[in-house]
């Protein structure tokens, strides 16, 4: 569990903590690459430029809006990739940031 200085952690910070559990899990047989890459490419592809526009730099910046606009940003896109990354951004939240009770998810 993160102590209060960690809680204002940078949210680059906190993904790529997560990411380096990710890599360790795939060390360890749990889960494919395959499934890690696609992790990594979601957080720093396209969930961590979203943040940077939304004005999200520290991991209690993020609320229940946060977002509400990541379709928007991702217009263009095809729509099975962006269901896709808001499965893996969900994996995140839920995983990462809130079994570690960061606070603003």
């Amino acid at each position: 569990m993160l102590n209060k200085k960690q809680r204002i952690l940078s949210i680059w910070i906190v993904i790529d903590n997560s990411l380096s559990h990710e890599k360790e899990r795939v060390e360890a047989g749990i889960i494919k690459y395959t499934i890690y890459r696609g992790k990594e490419m979601t957080l720093l592809k396209h969930l961590t430029p979203y943040l940077n526009d939304q004005g999200v730099i520290k991991v209690r910046n993020i609320n229940e809006a946060t977002f509400n606009n990541y379709l928007i940003c991702r217009k263009g896109a095809r729509r099975l990739a962006c269901n896709n990354e808001i499965i893996l951004i969900r994996d995140f939240i839920s995983n990462w940031l809130l079994s570690c009770r960061l606070p603003g998810c």
